[in-house]
């Protein structure tokens, strides 16, 4: 009897080690290395809505009769996505798209919120926003906020297709003549 037990423990641990090797070899799938497109669907310019990705770290309300026509929205989470390597980032990199039939960028009526949840909640004297990339260097929207109740940033969007994340930007001291003459004016 010790005999079949013997063989069934040897068994389980071949089966323990086998799992080990197998999950700690990379630690990542092939999507997870990759692009993931998390959000695709149609979008009615009448109706508009509310859309999120799965895991409901991306979410984008499309107001009723904001689209100039009915449209594809796309999400993507890039790979590019470095919110570990990079201390400004506090998201992943979403590639955002909202294109008609034809492939051409429908026209906004209205801006569209765009809502990122953040992996931190920004420490003083760092401020929530949310980043536009432009020809590789992050400028922030000039309509956004970031939501502590949820740990989310909120932006407007004028134009809803390109690259978005959330990130944090330090306030700095300032000194000098404008700073004076506010002091003057308020003080």
């Amino acid at each position: 009897m010790s005999n079949r037990f013997g063989k069934v423990a040897l068994v389980s641990l071949a089966v323990a080690l086998a799992h080990v090797s197998v999950s700690g070899c990379g630690g990542s799938s092939s999507s997870e290395r990759g692009n993931v497109e998390i959000v695709s669907t149609a979008v009615s310019a009448t109706d508009g809505g509310t859309f999120s990705d799965p895991s409901d770290q991306v979410t984008i309300l499309i107001p009723p009769g904001a689209m100039s026509a009915d449209a594809l929205l796309k999400v993507t989470r890039l790979a590019t996505s470095s919110p570990e390597t990079d201390a400004a980032a506090i998201s992943s990199e979403y590639e955002v798209s909202l294109l008609t039939a034809d492939g051409d960028p429908v026209a906004l009526g209205e801006p569209i919120k765009l809502a990122l949840v953040a992996n931190r909640t920004p420490q003083h004297p760092e401020l929530g926003e949310m980043g536009r990339s432009n020809t590789g260097a992050w400028e922030r929207l000039r309509a956004n906020f970031f939501r502590a109740s949820d740990t989310t940033v909120v932006g407007l969007l004028d134009d809803p297709n390109g690259v978005f994340r959330a990130q944090v930007r330090s306030l700095r001291a300032v000194t000098g003549d404008t700073v004076d003459s506010g002091r003057e004016l308020f003080m």
